[in-house]
């Protein structure tokens, strides 16, 4: 029996695969569940919503698993080889599930870019996507506490090959030509994921700083429709110009504060020159040479004034 063999309640709010089937659900009759598993999703779609539901994947036992569910379309596929696209019956899907897929291929773009090259999936169909949220707590605290280590399932299946956060799987399916419409964010507190033994291993003031990030840190795993458009190129592109002007203003930031840095040291040197030199005359004038030579000005003006006067006294 596959390990992704599970069952969900399709009105669970706080469920991907509820999530998935939700979206899914929301599309046209056409299905397409690229890396079906054993089709837990699929099964509900085509039993209770009457879809036409395709399943393909890798492996030849969990399509079993699919058929013995009642699911008749499987078909073993390899979407590393080029020409997968080729044995789909029904082109273009209204809806594509790719339901915890991407973070299994090592190039999770090819496989976007075939769906929009081979129309798999129709001008007004959607995807419904759902990957592991690697800026969740519990892997931010396995990082903080020198980990990263590999789990049966969850955030750190020893599968994974990619990870993701919100914004970099935003940013990938915008260069594909993908534009996300509607997110869904399944919750997790560390003591719920395989990584809740580390709560032990870090100081309280570290899980309250976790807790102030706010709801992204507590994202499991993210659900998206996206959906194909010609503007999601645009919007790359953007993106990618604000990440330039990003790294030129943090250039410059660094430039400053070092200039800033080095004025900071001159100024905190020339102040301690004059608080030196400050002292050093103070020492002077507690001396016993500046005072004795003091003392001598003092006798010495008086009868320099007297001489002055005299030499300038008029003629009777």
């Amino acid at each position: 029996m596959s390990k992704y063999v599970y069952s969900f309640d399709p009105d669970a709010q706080n469920n991907t695969a509820a999530a998935v089937y939700r979206f899914a659900r929301t599309g046209g009759k056409r299905v397409l569940d690229i890396g079906s598993g054993p089709g837990i999703v699929s099964r509900v779609l085509a039993h209770d919503d009457g879809r036409d539901v395709t399943c393909i994947d890798a492996d030849s036992e969990a399509l079993a698993e699919a058929r013995d569910a009642g699911l008749t379309k499987t078909f073993e596929v390899d979407l590393l080889k080029p020409g997968w696209a080729s044995v789909l019956p029904d082109k273009p899907y209204d809806v594509v599930i790719l339901a915890d897929v991407l973070e299994h291929l090592v190039r999770p773009q090819d496989l976007l870019t075939t769906l929009r090259q081979e129309e798999i999936v129709a001008d007004d169909g959607m995807l419904v996507v759902s990957v592991p949220n690697v800026a969740h707590e519990s892997l931010i605290a396995e990082l903080l506490g020198g980990h990263f280590s590999y789990t049966a399932a969850g955030l750190l299946d020893e599968t994974h090959l990619r990870w993701f956060t919100r914004d970099s799987i935003t940013a990938l399916l915008e260069s594909t030509g993908h534009l996300v419409t509607h997110v869904h964010r399944t919750l997790r507190t560390t003591s719920q994921t395989p990584q809740s033994h580390r709560v032990i291993e870090l100081p309280e003031a570290v899980w309250d700083a976790l807790g102030a990030l706010g709801e992204d840190a507590r994202t499991y795993q993210y659900v998206m429709i996206v959906r194909p458009s010609s503007a999601a190129g645009q919007l790359a592109a953007m993106r990618h110009q604000l990440d330039q002007e990003r790294r030129e203003m943090s250039k410059r930031l660094r430039a400053a504060r070092k200039k800033a840095k080095g004025l900071d040291e001159r100024l905190a040197h020339e102040r301690r020159s004059h608080e030196a030199a400050e002292a050093k005359l103070q020492a002077l004038r507690g001396s016993k040479t500046y005072r004795a030579g003091s003392a001598m000005r003092k006798l010495a003006h008086p009868v320099a004034s007297a001489g002055s006067f005299i030499r300038g006294r008029p003629a009777r």
